[in-house]
């Protein structure tokens, strides 16, 4: 007799394949970019584990403590907020990382501001297949995971 509003879903809600990214790992320093980029990340996919880190370093050393490699995370989003020395020497250590981690775990970097010549360095970083602009929005980032 009426329709169901229950199952209204968000407009951008990813249907067919699964999401190929389960396990994602956001590196971000500010708690207003990474709530925004959680709940994009979780309105737009099947991905549920979304865990957040906002040392480079720590990063590095759970990666490299790991015994499993399902326990490496699938897609690391790296957030960049000013000073960017943490994100390249992160990025030049990653790609010291086994091929095991380097294949299974890719590399987004976000920014608000990023300089031309820096911008093309880290993308020519083998690790990196993306680059988004901050603040994430919502069209941006389905894009991004469809094409990726």
């Amino acid at each position: 007799m009426s329709a169901n509003k229950s199952d209204s879903k968000p407009v951008l809600k990813i249907t067919g394949e699964p999401f190929k990214y389960n396990r994602i790992l956001v590196i971000e320093e500010s708690d207003v970019d990474f709530f925004t980029e959680e709940t994009l990340i979780k309105s737009i996919t099947n991905s549920q584990k979304v865990e957040r880190n906002i040392c480079t370093s720590s990063v590095l050393e759970n990666i490299k403590k790991t015994e499993k490699l399902t326990e490496i995370p699938d897609l690391i989003l790296l957030g960049l907020n000013g000073e960017n020395k943490s994100a390249i020497k992160f990025l030049e250590e990653f790609n010291r990382l086994s091929d095991f981690i380097r294949n299974k775990c890719k590399i987004v970097v976000m920014s608000k501001i990023l300089e031309k010549d820096e911008k093309y360095r880290i993308l020519l970083n083998p690790s990196v297949i993306g680059y988004l602009n901050k603040p994430l929005d919502a069209f941006q980032l389905k894009n991004f995971i469809i094409n990726s």
